[in-house]
């Protein structure tokens, strides 16, 4: 039944174009014995399309599999919301395809507002009291998936942009080996009503680890969305470059360039020479972490402070050193962590000002409940430099010569047993275009075209350790280095990197500079 533009918008109700519902059938459905669950059909499409990837697969019998003949516990007419798993005669499944209902919750009626709200309470989960209606669904089909089993929805914008998306995230991330979203610049429900981009999210692998993090991705129409799912990154099946689509698009002679370089002796994962581990968790960085002014306003002790890197740009050049501290925090930035570490030998200010942590945030306070000792935010891991986590110019490493340590919005580095000559040239090496490059290819776009890197990525980045440099030399271009990061000066620093690496690796001047138009061209592509 097709209903006017202003009843779709009151359901909801946008049918999903046919070559979306199969680029997602084709990439869900593995085999002809395959259960699948489509949770709010409207239209069929997915159903069509799942009965073509079916035949396509090999089987011979679509109509008795999805019960058109016997339809009892096949097709139940209902709220979702209110069927349980042992509705169906098969109680769980391989796959989930669905475009569910784009309701808001101010347009939620009252009896789907109580189902809503019972589902959650059945499943003991969290989730805002202003999540629209597709988030419950999501969530509810989580219980319907066989342990490997998978998901693919079609959601609405709000899936990256809603405050109530986080939680969503945080329990796919939670229930699912692999979470990955794809921002569809094509707008598919145009004739539909509905102006804004849609985010294609497939999760993979129930019941294994969770996964890392959200992956997103870009489209820009749906025939890009088709090449997506057709090559490596998303594909279901092993591949040497899996995850690493931006190398995909390198023209040949830059692919053969790399190859050959990243063969070389000199060349390292940082992951040989480091390990790299996200930032502390405070689980209030307002309440733990200060500026000068509320910290003496509170009669905190110098025992109680510890400087804190909190966003990466305090770090202007090579190092963290204590002058760049004493900038910050001069100039009333919030870095100064309280650090409860020595509570019992402190003043009686830093007790008193625990006290005053509300109690009904403390029992909400997930990370609380997981320390030991609910205030010790300080997990005393002093890291040997800091890695930039999300940037548009690229990562960059800083040694920690001040002693801080880091919020989560900052990595940890811990270098294994090498030599601080060789710490430094690693931190230079991350300034050079082969290094950069090479962080191109290992992280992901993320948000308005940033550059992320999880410390699983950041540990497969090259970086070049030149054996036949002096002392004396990697001391002379570290600091230099370090000057013209410090004025702003960033590509003429990365001149200076290259100088001596091409040198090392004997770059000549016309792989030079197709290793520039390499870096040009990979950071095109992940802003586009």
């Amino acid at each position: 039944m097709r209903h006017t533009l202003k009843k779709k918008k009151e359901i909801g109700a946008f049918y999903t174009p046919s070559d979306v519902a199969k680029i997602l059938s084709d990439w869900a459905i593995r085999s002809q014995e395959d259960s699948i669950l489509e949770p709010s059909f409207g239209g069929c499409g997915f159903l069509e399309a799942s009965r073509d990837r079916l035949i396509s697969l090999g089987c011979a019998n679509v109509n008795i599999k999805f019960g058109l003949v016997n339809v009892a516990g096949r097709f139940i007419l209902g709220d979702f919301l209110q069927v349980e798993p042992q509705s169906f005669s098969v109680e769980k499944f391989d796959a989930i395809l669905g475009n569910p209902p784009y309701i808001s919750h101010h347009n939620m009626d009252v009896s789907q507002k109580e189902n809503a709200h019972a589902m959650l309470s059945r499943a003991d989960l969290n989730l805002s009291a202003k999540a629209s209606l597709w988030a419950y669904f999501l969530i509810h089909g989580i219980r319907f998936i066989k342990d490997g089993g998978r998901m693919a929805w079609v959601l609405p914008g709000s899936f990256l942009n809603a405050n109530y998306g986080k939680d969503v995230h945080e329990i796919l991330i939670k229930n699912f080996d692999k979470v990955t979203a794809i921002v569809l610049n094509e707008r598919i429900f145009l004739l539909e009503g509905a102006e804004e981009r849609s985010v294609i999210v497939i999760c993979e692998n129930r019941g294994a680890k969770p996964a890392n993090d959200l992956a997103i991705h870009y489209a820009d129409s749906v025939a890009a969305l088709e090449e997506l799912f057709s090559s490596s990154m998303l594909s279901h099946e092993e591949n040497k470059f899996s995850g690493r689509v931006a190398y995909d698009l390198l023209p040949n002679d830059s692919k053969r360039a790399l190859d050959s370089i990243f063969m070389h002796s000199a060349i390292y994962n940082f992951g040989d020479v480091a390990d790299v581990k996200i930032g502390i968790v405070t689980g209030d960085n307002k309440f733990f972490i200060l500026n000068k002014h509320k910290f003496k306003e509170n009669r905190l002790t110098k025992a109680t402070f510890k400087p804190i890197v909190t966003k990466f740009r305090m770090i202007a050049g090579l190092a963290l050193t204590q002058d760049d501290i004493d900038l910050e925090v001069n100039s009333g930035m919030k870095c100064i962590l309280v650090d409860t570490t020595n509570i019992r030998s402190n003043s009686s200010a830093l007790i008193e000002y625990l006290e005053t942590y509300p109690s009904d945030k403390f029992k909400a306070n997930k990370t609380f409940a997981k320390r030991k000792i609910w205030h010790k935010a300080d997990d005393g891991n002093t890291p040997c430099a800091f890695m930039s986590y999300m940037q548009h110019n690229g990562p960059k490493i800083a040694l920690n010569t001040a002693r801080s340590t880091s919020t989560n919005s900052v990595h940890r580095v811990y270098f294994r047993n090498i030599s601080k000559q060789i710490q430094k040239m690693a931190a230079i090496s991350f300034v050079s275009t082969l290094t950069q490059i090479s962080a191109e290819i290992e992280g992901r776009s993320y948000g308005s075209g940033v550059l992320k890197q999880e410390p699983s990525e950041a540990k497969r980045i090259k970086i070049c350790l030149p054996d036949d440099m002096s002392v004396k030399d990697v001391n002379s271009l570290y600091k230099k280095i370090d000057y013209l990061l410090r004025e702003g000066k960033l590509e003429e620093a990365r001149v200076e990197a290259d100088a001596v690496i091409y040198a090392h690796l004997n770059i000549s001047k016309n792989i030079s500079l197709l290793l520039e138009e390499t870096l040009v061209l990979l950071r095109r592509v992940r802003q586009r």
